[in-house]
């Protein structure tokens, strides 16, 4: 995202700005919300994001992706669904992925998205159970998914 003019990577540079407390961070988000050109970037951006979030596979660039798109939240009025299950999908296989009892690993879906096959999502999860662990499946699936 460096030196990109996009919505989203202002967003990202703003968040960046705002945590080192310049006030070039508001500067950023003006410039998306006043766009002539696009009336509906700021919300755009915010989606975009947590989009590039689930497509990441580095959890501390996901979480800085997330961050971005809840900064954005701040300033306009959007659903915060698709974000809320952006979290919960990226909290499991954050949580599967560093789960010493699993087997194998989580791969990604053919479309390089982490959370675009729930498949992928309930294949390593149920796992614990296979291994006698289904309490411990039971309650990560029910905590973080809703399952």
């Amino acid at each position: 995202m460096i030196g990109s003019m996009s919505a989203a990577a202002m967003l990202f540079d703003a968040r960046d700005h705002y945590d080192n407390r310049s006030p070039r961070a508001d500067d950023l988000i003006r410039d998306i919300k006043d766009n002539p050109d696009m009336p509906d970037a700021l919300p755009r951006a915010i989606s975009e994001c947590v989009e590039a979030a689930g497509h990441e596979w580095d959890t501390p660039q996901q979480q800085a992706l997330l961050r971005a798109a809840r900064f954005g939240m701040d300033f306009v009025d959007v659903p915060r669904g698709d974000y809320v299950e952006m979290c919960q999908h990226l909290r499991v296989l954050c949580h599967v992925r560093n789960f010493e009892v699993r087997a194998g690993r989580v791969t990604r879906h053919p479309s390089g998205n982490l959370q675009a096959c729930s498949s992928v999502h309930r294949a390593p999860i149920q796992h614990p159970s296979n291994i006698n662990h289904a309490t411990l499946g039971h309650r990560r699936c029910y905590l973080y998914c809703g399952f």
